[in-house]
C-alpha cells in the first residue's frame, strides 16, 4: 500500500490496523492471519524479499515506488539519556525524610529520598550502603544510596516509617526502602 507512516508510532498503529480489519476474512480470520503471517515468513521477508514470483507483485506500491527495502517504515529511536542519582537517607527516631518532585518531568508528584543528581560520584568520602540501575523506556537510571543527615527545605518532610504507605513512591525507591527496613 505503500504507506508512509511510521508503524509503530500511534497514528501507524491506528493506519495499519484500520488497513488489516478491512482487509481480514470475515468468514475465515484465524485462516486468513495464518496465511499472512506465512506470507511474511516465507515470499515477503524483510531482508530477502521474493517480488519476481509474489503473485501481488502488479499491485505493490513498495515494488512499484522501488521501496521495498524502505517500507513499512518505523520511527527512529530516541538514544536513551542516562542520570546519575543520588538519594540520601536521613533516619532519625524512626523517622525519614522524604521529599516531592515537582509536576513535571519523571516520577511527577511522587515523594523520593532527598536526591542530588550529577555526571559522576559524589564527594569520594560517601560510601554508597546500595546501588542499582533502574531502567524506564527513555532513560537508565544510575541509582546510589547513602546514610546522611540532610537539610530540612522547603517541600522535604519528616515521615514515620510506618506511615510510607500513604505516600507514593518511585518503585525504585520504594523497593530499596522495603529491603532496608525488612
Amino acid at each position: 500500500f505503500g504507506i508512509e507512516t511510521p508503524i509503530d508510532s500511534t497514528h501507524g498503529k491506528k493506519e495499519f490496523s484500520l488497513l488489516a480489519n478491512m482487509l481480514i476474512s470475515e468468514h475465515y480470520p484465524a485462516e486468513h492471519n495464518q496465511a499472512i503471517m506465512e506470507f511474511g515468513a516465507i515470499q515477503c521477508t524483510p531482508k530477502n524479499p521474493s517480488c519476481n514470483v509474489c503473485i501481488f507483485a502488479e499491485n505493490c506500491e513498495a515494488l512499484n515506488l522501488n521501496s521495498v527495502f524502505q517500507l513499512p517504515k518505523k520511527s527512529k529511536k530516541l538514544k536513551k539519556k542516562s542520570r546519575c542519582f543520588h538519594f540520601f537517607l536521613d533516619i532519625k527516631d524512626n523517622y525519614i525524610v522524604l521529599e516531592k518532585r515537582s509536576d513535571k518531568g519523571i516520577w511527577a508528584n511522587l515523594y523520593q529520598l532527598p536526591l542530588v543528581e550529577s555526571e559522576e560520584g559524589v564527594a569520594q568520602e560517601l560510601e554508597p550502603i546500595f546501588k542499582t540501575k533502574h531502567i524506564l523506556s527513555h532513560q537508565n537510571l544510575n541509582c546510589s544510596f547513602y546514610i546522611s543527615r540532610v537539610k530540612m527545605t522547603k517541600g522535604r518532610v519528616r515521615v514515620n516509617i510506618d506511615t510510607l504507605k500513604n505516600y507514593a513512591l518511585p518503585a525504585v525507591i520504594d523497593k530499596f526502602l522495603k529491603q532496608y527496613f525488612n
